[in-house]
């Protein structure tokens, strides 16, 4: 996360979200006292937190006064397709934390084993929740609201075209200039998501940040644009979200659609946008 006070702005870092190289550009004009990057002990949650992604609900607990101002400050995180975020996210993580494994150097065929047993056995709630090593894994509405509130104003695609980078920086009010890919896939590991268990458990448990990013039409081309077919009457029979300390099921009626699913109960949600869905495909 990168926050300015001078210039009045903060960046929410969305991991596999172009992260590292958008905070390269803008890291210079960071001046709050605490500089979050890192893995740190926090004795408040009695475990290591990673500083550099810090979800909304740990953001509230150590810094209430940051998330007071990521609505009255010009606040920006950037969101991606779940699918191509997923397999971001294992690239990292075995190149992070089992270099053992030579994952890398495996045939299609290993990978594809590793990685379907991977995502069935270890990716849980409460690993994700408490483990910093799988803060990669988290969805992406941990980055962007607190129950049914959405606490960064502006959330931006990250698509085909390129143009995220110059949007996010002329919505932090600064120069525009290409972002240097950082970070970047070992290897291209696309070819994961020719898995049924893979696809599935990315729209299972990822289903809060599909339904999130088809209820903004401006978010909306993130999923339709998917790499691998979409189910969507089963994205949307799903209600609720993951659970997490500090946030709650939406309850209010009150925002508008495009303000995301604070504007829908789970069962209303479902009705109304596999219809619009299906009517926008021609179905």
């Amino acid at each position: 996360m990168i926050v300015s006070h001078e210039k009045k702005f903060i960046f929410v870092h969305n991991p596999k979200c172009a992260g590292t190289a958008f905070r390269a550009v803008i890291e210079a004009h960071h001046d709050h006292a605490r500089r979050f990057w890192g893995i740190e002990h926090e004795p408040y949650f009695q475990r290591d937190i990673d500083y550099a992604h810090l979800r909304l609900w740990e953001l509230a607990a150590l810094f209430p006064d940051l998330v007071a101002l990521l609505e009255s400050y010009n606040s920006v995180a950037f969101v991606r397709n779940p699918f191509q975020r997923l397999i971001s996210a294992i690239s990292e993580h075995f190149k992070q934390y089992r270099p053992d494994t030579k994952f890398f150097e495996l045939s299609a065929s290993s990978q594809l084993k590793i990685a379907e047993t991977f995502v069935s056995n270890e990716l849980t709630l409460p690993r994700i929740q408490a483990d910093f090593r799988y803060v990669h894994f988290s969805p992406q509405s941990w980055f962007l609201a607190l129950g049914s509130t959405r606490k960064v104003k502006h959330v931006l695609p990250i698509l085909a075209d390129g143009h995220f980078g110059r949007e996010g920086l002329e919505r932090l009010g600064l120069a525009t200039m290409p972002l240097k890919p950082l970070n970047m896939m070992t290897a291209s590991l696309a070819p994961l998501l020719n898995s049924n268990i893979i696809r599935n458990f990315t729209m299972d448990f990822y289903h809060e940040d599909f339904q999130i990013l088809y209820a903004d039409a401006a978010l909306r081309p993130v999923i339709l644009q998917s790499p691998v077919p979409l189910d969507m009457t089963r994205i949307f029979s799903i209600p609720g979200i993951p659970s997490t300390p500090l946030l709650s099921r939406p309850a209010s009626k009150s925002n508008s659609l495009a303000r995301g699913l604070a504007a829908l109960k789970p069962r209303k949600l479902m009705r109304h946008s596999v219809m619009k869905l299906r009517r926008a495909l021609g179905f």
